[in-house]
This record gives C-alpha cells, structure tokens and sequence, in this order.
C-alpha cells in the first residue's frame, strides 16, 4: 500500500496523479522509481474519498 505525504489536498491529489500516471504501459518513471526485484506488477493506488483531506490537528 503506498502512502502519500504532503501539506495539503491538492498535493495528495497531485502525488497520487503522478503514481496513476506512472503505471501507464510505456511510461517513464519520472518520481517513485521502481522496487528491484519486485517485477512489474505495480499496486494501483487506492480511490479517494468523498470528502476533501484535511490537516491532522496533534493531541495533548
């Protein structure tokens, strides 16, 4: 499963584009790279939800 990490929805969004947009036959890999000795097989990264991601508020 992959994790994506940013500060805001909108580069959550754009990372998870550019994970999609790597597993297009034919693609170069331009940001993630590829795991030696894993194959080809890529994980799809998994759907949105509805709703717009907010910041996590720390506890204590």
């Amino acid at each position: 499963m992959e994790n994506f990490v940013a500060r805001t929805h909108e580069e959550i969004v754009a990372a998870r584009d550019a994970w999609e947009a790597e597993g297009v036959p034919g693609a170069a890999p331009t940001r993630f790279g590829h795991v030696t000795g894993h194959g080809d097989e890529r994980i799809p990264a998994p759907p949105f939800p509805a709703v717009r991601l907010t910041r996590r508020r720390r506890r204590g």
